[in-house]
């Protein structure tokens, strides 16, 4: 049976070819199949972001209670797709080889979501990816301030981590950078309590926070009020649903972590 067209299949020529290798292989492959229909995509995927964000502040504008709520419903939509379809794919690198890929470069790309480029880069490319479910290596688990792993160590806080999160809940947005700087620093083997690991979250946060509950909701007049809470509550409604994405995939009953691999472990 044919595989479907666009589909990078794998043949094994011979078992005694190392996974690394054949997976390497199968990279190579990818990224040289990709061309101008991937930029399109991307591309649309952009527009509609931004058409979902323009509609989001039309709706703010008209006011009414059905509007205001549509609004924040768009404001979590744009959120999660900024995370899981733009960003995401985008900080990877995969349009990085491609010709005319002016604005989905990952040196270049301006994230509209609450984390520094450069802090999201180290934590999942430095930590997660080259060590998937590893214990203390793979700060995608927990973001190293949950326990949601029973192989995972127990801290004090943990006691009352339910608590922390109920309190911590009403400020996702404003929560989000933070939590990328402290997994960054931990890799990078920084204090969490100094200038380089808090300047851009700072920045980040009070932006975020001037533009969505202040600047927005003045641009319409008399529906402030409304606007602002519904800007706050889409903010909450999309992180948190970008948290239980990556709870999902990295915290599911099924999932297996492993201890930190020794230090002569080879590809092989």
């Amino acid at each position: 049976m044919s595989a479907p067209a666009g589909l990078v299949t794998v043949e094994r020529e011979s078992r005694d070819t190392p996974l690394v290798e054949e997976l390497q292989s199968l990279y190579a492959r990818t990224r040289a199949a990709m061309g101008e229909d991937d930029l399109t995509h991307i591309r649309n995927v952009a527009a509609y972001g931004q058409a979902i964000d323009a509609r989001r502040r039309e709706l703010l504008r008209a006011g009414g209670p059905g509007a205001v709520r549509r609004a924040a419903v768009l404001e979590a939509l744009y959120r999660l797709l900024q995370f899981s379809e733009l960003g995401h794919n985008i900080l990877h690198g995969s349009y990085d080889h491609l010709a005319d890929n002016t604005g989905y470069h990952s040196e270049l790309y301006a994230w509209d979501f609450n984390v520094d480029e450069s802090q999201w880069k180290v934590m999942h490319h430095e930590g997660h990816h080259p060590y998937t479910n590893i214990l203390g290596k793979d700060h995608d688990l927990g973001y190293s301030v949950v326990r949601g792993q029973p192989a995972q160590d127990w801290f004090g806080h943990h006691a009352v981590q339910l608590a922390i999160l109920g309190a911590v809940a009403p400020f996702l947005s404003q929560v989000a950078p933070f939590l990328v700087a402290n997994c960054a620093r931990l890799i990078e083997g920084r204090p969490f309590w100094s200038r380089e690991t808090l300047r851009d979250p700072v920045r980040i946060a009070w932006q975020d926070t001037v533009r969505r509950l202040i600047t927005e909701p003045r641009e319409t007049g008399r529906n402030f009020l409304p606007a602002m809470i519904a800007n706050h509550v889409g903010g909450i409604a999309g992180y948190a649903s970008v948290l239980f994405l990556v709870a999902i995939q990295h915290h599911a009953g099924d999932i297996e972590v492993f201890s930190d691999p020794v230090p002569d472990e080879t590809p092989d």
